[in-house]
């Protein structure tokens, strides 16, 4: 596996060559095709207050990746109960996991002294090396 250096050879594993040649099921083309079907049935209408005002953005970068099964069908029904696509749910899972990433690598230092009388101190400048 040339160019695959520093992959987890775990994740996935025996599962590549199953994914690589997979064909949607019947019953799942079925589904997209009536979704498909009944978008089409129904575009260019306009239900007054249906919309939502969202902040325009530019999505300059496509990433793609595999998923267990089970893992897909989950975020599909996640991303169906909260009413947004499954790529919003992923962004907004991406978003939380840099904030959280964030918020644990932050170190703060809280430095206390006793109280010292302004004779003894000789300057206000403190340098700490880390």
């Amino acid at each position: 596996m040339e160019g695959q250096a520093g992959r987890d050879s775990r994740v996935g594993a025996g599962h590549l060559e199953e994914m690589e040649g997979a064909q949607m099921s019947d019953e799942a083309r079925r589904s997209e095709q009536e979704r498909r079907e009944l978008a089409q049935q129904h575009a260019g209408e306009v239900v007054e207050g249906s919309g939502r005002v969202v902040t325009p953005r530019r999505l300059g970068q496509m990433v793609s990746l595999r998923l267990e099964p089970a893992v897909a069908e989950a975020l599909r029904e996640l991303a169906n109960q909260r009413g947004i696509s499954l790529s919003e749910l992923l962004r907004e899972a991406a978003i939380r996991l840099f904030e959280a990433e964030k918020a644990t690598s932050q170190t703060t230092f809280i430095v206390s002294t006793p109280e010292v009388p302004a004779s003894v101190t000789t300057s206000k400048n403190v340098s700490v090396a880390s």
